[in-house]
């Protein structure tokens, strides 16, 4: 570095200002994230589920319509490892279901 010079450093890993998981994505969670994305009071959203089929294909409605929010990252995984460092964790699971149930 040569003398005045300003080291350049490298660029912090994207961290969303505000993340909320929903773990549990029946009708009560996914009515949770609505409205969280239609009052802009989310950075990122992770959802969490057992039944992760269903779960990516209701993230995908939820990522088409966030065209018309502010930019949020919205993940979907049945690993408890898209909660990693939220700010909020809320938790709407029941009780198991049956499988195939």
């Amino acid at each position: 570095v040569q003398s005045g010079a300003v080291p350049i450093a490298s660029a912090p890993a994207f961290r969303p200002k505000n993340k909320v998981s929903i773990i549990g994505c029946g009708q009560v969670g996914l009515a949770i994230a609505y409205s969280l994305l239609n009052r802009n009071a989310v950075g990122a959203l992770a959802l969490c589920d057992i039944d992760e089929e269903k779960l990516l294909g209701e993230a995908m409605d939820l990522r088409q319509g966030s065209a018309f929010y502010s930019r949020v990252r919205i993940d979907a995984s049945s690993d408890y490892a898209v909660t990693k460092d939220s700010d909020l964790v809320i938790v709407t699971a029941g009780t198991a279901r049956p499988p195939g149930g």
